[in-house]
């Protein structure tokens, strides 16, 4: 992981409008499941990379990835059950 990352000054607001939590240390706060590392603490938002603290760059691009996948997954779901 890298080290020396302070959060995005914008995070609190972003929490707000989102209505999503932050962890400890001010970052956007997300599933401790490893298969839920994109969730948030509200369903359909989903978070990656530096906004949950500091990432290496493979890592962010794949929790990017995941998010994604998640994203896609939540919208199928909605989309079948309209």
């Amino acid at each position: 992981h890298a080290i020396g990352m302070d959060p995005n000054v914008d995070n609190m607001k972003l929490g707000a409008i989102f209505d999503v939590d932050l962890e400890s240390h001010g970052h956007i706060g997300r599933g401790s499941n490893y298969s839920a590392l994109a969730t948030t603490s509200r369903a359909g938002v989903f978070v990656a990379g530096a906004a949950t603290g500091p990432e290496t760059i493979d890592d962010s691009i794949s929790q990017g990835q995941a998010a994604a996948m998640a994203a896609l997954a939540t919208l199928n779901q909605n989309i079948g059950a309209a």
